[in-house]
């Protein structure tokens, strides 16, 4: 600094000069990250379609003419932008279930419906965070996606320069992706076919589904595999009930909702939620046939009645946030989450109760006359879900006989892993 200052340059030229190197290895380095994004355009097609479940034909909307929609495979950091071409008889947008988008991109999820023969591309944007995540349709979504509008959008992790030995335990070698759903397919062919995807029907699904094959059909997914493999599973649930995997052998889950998880340990089942997304991680250590079972983990008790009590006053039943308002990884409209349909704290003791000692389940009332605008629209009072009480009575005796619940909760072969030997 000294020799600097002898040759006549002055504190402020040095200054200049500090920060001028400061931008060049700035600019530099965005540079850098820049060479190795690319911009990436997605093209969809929508149609109408029909989808076939062993034989049965079921009305829906198509992706590119298939079922689920196709894999949008995109590294973490590109610049993406997706173009919806409709071709179909109905209004469709997108919505870009768990990545950060910008927010002209969020306000055109809520606001873009593209109409029969038109198209849309929505604004750029930066792909992000890295994981499992999933697009689907963001028009009438109960409906829309009970018809297969979904797919897979998978944002690759960028790989660091040097070895991160902390990265070692989620390491895989084989991976596949695979998005879970539910269905009832006769549904098409009875008078309240236009209720598909309500929360009435709930109890009515019957076909589930692993992409495009039915779990429990006799033909499982297949995966080969040599001992000594680490086979990474991408699971997604955008259909509208919990689904339950189980291994024998275990397995870790490394992501949930596509964010890294800590502390791994070896566990044989997990229960995805709708709107989900978890990374299982398998390793194979011996031959033979890991084979996954699948069953619905419904809660013990799933009331068919709104159980409000018409001795004290009631707030109705509210279905949002904190914030009033949804992130995205939710379903906004798709009302299939238990989680965001929650009771009122009643009160120990009502003045007017008269069977306050009693177990007993108070007459639910009509819908007309729950006045308080924040009781959940367009679903009768009749169906809304109540976890709260937990005290078994016969309600809870008839249910647990319910042959749909029965079905539920088969476990049942969704995958088999075949694992041989390898070549030594």
């Amino acid at each position: 600094m000294d020799q600097i200052m002898a040759t006549g340059i002055g504190k402020t030229s040095v200054r200049k000069y500090f920060y001028a190197l400061f931008l060049s290895a700035l600019v530099f380095a965005i540079g850098a990250e820049n060479a190795r994004a690319e911009k990436r355009l997605i093209t969809l097609t929508v149609t109408d379609g029909e989808i076939d479940f062993n034989g049965v034909k079921y009305a829906g909307w198509l992706y590119n003419g298939g079922f689920p929609g196709p894999e949008i495979r995109v590294k973490e950091g590109d610049m993406v932008s997706v173009k919806i071409i409709n071709k179909s008889a109905e209004k469709h947008g997108m919505f870009f279930h768990g990545v950060r988008v910008t927010p002209q991109v969020s306000s055109d999820e809520e606001d873009v419906q593209i109409k029969p023969g038109f198209e849309y591309t929505y604004p750029e944007f930066k792909a992000e965070p890295a994981g499992t995540h999933m697009y689907h349709c963001s028009v009438n979504m109960a409906e829309h996606l009970a018809r297969g509008m979904f797919g897979a959008f998978i944002i690759e992790e960028n790989q660091p320069k040097k070895p991160n030995p902390k990265a070692a335990p989620y390491k895989f070698n084989k991976e596949y992706t695979y998005i879970l759903s539910d269905w009832n397919p006769a549904a098409e062919s009875t008078p309240t076919h236009h209720g598909i995807g309500h929360p009435y029907n709930l109890l009515d699904l019957n076909t589930f589904t692993l992409n495009e094959k039915v779990i429990g059909s006799g033909d499982p997914a297949k995966i080969e595999a040599k001992v000594g493999d680490r086979i990474k599973i991408r699971l997604g649930n955008l259909g509208s009930l919990p689904h339950k995997i189980y291994l024998k052998q275990g397995f870790f889950v490394t992501h949930d909702d596509g964010y890294r998880l800590y502390d791994l340990k070896s566990q044989k089942s997990i229960t995805i939620h709708s709107g989900k997304s978890n990374d299982l991680l398998i390793v194979v250590k011996k031959p033979g046939t890991y084979t996954l079972l699948h069953s619905i983990n419904m809660p013990p008790r799933f009331r068919t009645s709104a159980n409000v009590p018409n001795t004290h006053e009631h707030k109705g039943h509210v279905a949002k946030d904190e914030n009033g308002g949804h992130e995205h990884g939710e379903h906004g409209d798709h009302m299939a989450h238990g989680e965001q349909i929650k009771s009122p704290e009643e009160p120990a003791h009502s003045e007017h109760a008269g069977n306050s000692e009693k177990n007993e389940d108070p007459a639910p009332v009509p819908r007309s006359e729950i006045k308080d605008p924040k009781v959940i629209p367009d679903v009768d009072a009749t169906f809304l879900v109540d976890l709260g009480a937990s005290t078994p009575n016969e309600d809870d005796k008839e249910y647990d006989l319910d042959p749909r619940i029965i079905n539920f909760r088969k476990e049942v072969p969704m995958m088999d892993i075949v694992v041989t030997k390898g070549a030594k």
